[in-house]
């Protein structure tokens, strides 16, 4: 058995932050569909890959929800990578391993998927619900 600390296990903190973002607009919108958060996840994974290359950000067009979810994940994107100053610097990640944790967050959706239009943001409830 491996000593080494799973991925979900290493970023814990982070994909919990996410992810209680993702179920807190879910619990203020009843109707937020699993759609919306896929959106703006990409959306977020294609900025910071755009920033990591030394591109321009790419013009992303979102409806309210998408919107809504997109400044979420942005606000945990800027406390994690060094941009707020309430993190230790132990706790700052690069912005490969940001994209990596957004990629997990895309996995655990399509893991969902196919179970319904609010089946990941239903599968959240078990982790932060009632």
């Amino acid at each position: 058995m491996s000593d080494q600390p799973t991925f979900e296990e290493q970023y814990y903190d982070i994909l919990r932050a996410m992810e209680l973002k993702i179920y807190n607009l879910y619990l203020e919108n009843p109707h937020l569909l699993d759609y919306s958060v896929e959106k703006a996840v990409n959306g977020m994974i294609r900025t910071l890959t755009s920033q990591m290359r030394g591109k321009n950000a790419p013009k992303l067009k979102f409806k309210e929800d998408e919107q809504s979810v997109y400044r979420e994940l942005q606000s945990v994107v800027t406390l994690y990578t060094g941009k707020d100053e309430a993190v230790k610097p132990d706790q700052i990640l690069a912005l490969d391993e940001m994209i990596a944790c957004l990629k997990r967050i895309q996995r655990s959706q399509k893991q969902m998927g196919g179970h319904g239009r609010q089946s990941y943001v239903d599968f959240l409830k078990q982790f932060f619900g009632e």
